[in-house]
């Protein structure tokens, strides 16, 4: 027994003091930190950036203790001025703190944020009131263009009429809303519309397509239409046939019966007297027609009926043009004409001039 007593008592020992290894020892001898005498920023100032950058050099600060040293392990308070932006930084800490190192610095990656101007960045100590703060500036200048503000948010021009586009831009910001000056402004247009002196358009044919504005090198889309003056239709004449199916009824007066004839073939001629605006409405108008019509029957009669006096609705539509009652062509009498092929017909058979029949409607396309 007094050979195994010393044994117990031993790891017995042995587990006491390592219950009390956990923390350091407390040393009722030794001394407090130094107190902190300063915190200043060393490197970092005066630095200029667009908004929302992460400025290029690192801020670093250092506290001295009232020896002159550095003092490690100090937290650091990083604070903005006034209203300004919250601040946004980056430290070495895994954790996200600033806290000084053994040689009592530390450094941090500072954002500017929000509008331009001067930033202001002021650092303290935690726990050290009495120690005075530091602070530095940083210049804040307009990020790329975000967002740009146009005179014609689409535009829309008549045939060789020029739009600048240069011209249509109001004002260009960044994403915070800060004015940017166009330094650099060019223009990719697809066909038909061409380009000159860099930023006007304009087209020698009917078209709705989307241009891109590169302003300072960022690309933004705009809207281009270009569509025919309606006044170039005064004075156009047109022609058109409509063959019945053979051997069609034919009433002499609608609703009288039939008396043994038969329409053997319509053919029209119109010319376009007038056109006025439909409403309020820009891209609507009405044309007012002249029309005669010639019919022909199975007994060799040629009858010839008119002139109609009639308004014809015409809407200006994108991609297929114009809407135009008859056809198969119309054409202007200028040198230069329009053309139109006949792409459907409606109420052929029963069209016989103003009545109550179906009205003859053809429909037209440019080609």
């Amino acid at each position: 027994m007094s050979i195994r007593a010393p044994a117990v008592l031993l790891a017995a020992l042995v587990t006491v003091a390592g219950a009390c290894g956990g923390d350091a020892p407390t040393d009722p001898g030794a001394q407090p930190p130094p107190a902190v005498a300063s915190v200043r920023i060393i490197a970092g100032a005066g630095q200029t950036d667009t908004a929302g950058a992460a400025l290029s050099t690192p801020v670093v600060i250092e506290v001295l203790d009232v020896n002159g040293h550095g003092s490690p392990g100090r937290s650091i308070v990083l604070a903005e001025a006034g209203s300004e932006p919250p601040l946004n930084y980056q430290s070495g800490d895994p954790s996200g703190h600033v806290v000084t190192d053994s040689a009592g610095r530390a450094e941090v990656i500072w954002r500017v944020y929000g509008l331009t101007g001067t930033r202001h960045l002021i650092v303290g100590v935690l726990g050290s009131a009495s120690v005075g703060k530091d602070t530095i500036t940083a210049t804040v200048l307009p990020a790329g263009p975000w967002e740009v503000h146009y005179v014609e948010t689409e535009i829309q021009r008549l045939l060789d009429e020029p739009a600048d586009l240069a011209a249509n831009i109001v004002s260009v910001t960044d994403s915070w809303g800060n004015p940017v000056a166009v330094q650099t402004l060019s223009v990719d247009a697809p066909t038909p519309l061409l380009v000159s002196g860099g930023t006007t358009v304009q087209s020698h044919e009917e078209t709705d397509t989307v241009v891109t504005l590169r302003i300072n090198g960022v690309a933004f889309l705009q809207r281009v239409v270009v569509l025919r003056s309606i006044q170039e239709f005064i004075g156009a004449v047109g022609d058109w046939t409509c063959s019945s199916a053979p051997g069609a009824p034919w009433e002499d007066v609608p609703g009288t019966g039939w008396a043994g004839r038969y329409l053997q073939t319509q053919t029209g001629h119109f010319v376009v007297d007038s056109v006025t605006r439909y409403g309020d409405y820009g891209a609507q108008w009405t044309l007012h027609l002249s029309t005669t019509l010639h019919q022909t029957f199975d007994d060799g009669e040629i009858r010839t009926v008119g002139p109609f006096y009639e308004q014809r609705y015409v809407l200006l539509q994108f991609p297929q043009g114009f809407l135009f009652p008859y056809g198969p062509q119309m054409h202007q009498t200028s040198a230069d004409p329009i053309t139109y092929a006949e792409s459907g017909a409606n109420g052929c058979v029963a069209w016989n001039g103003p009545s109550n029949h179906v009205p003859l409607t053809i429909t037209l396309t440019p080609r």
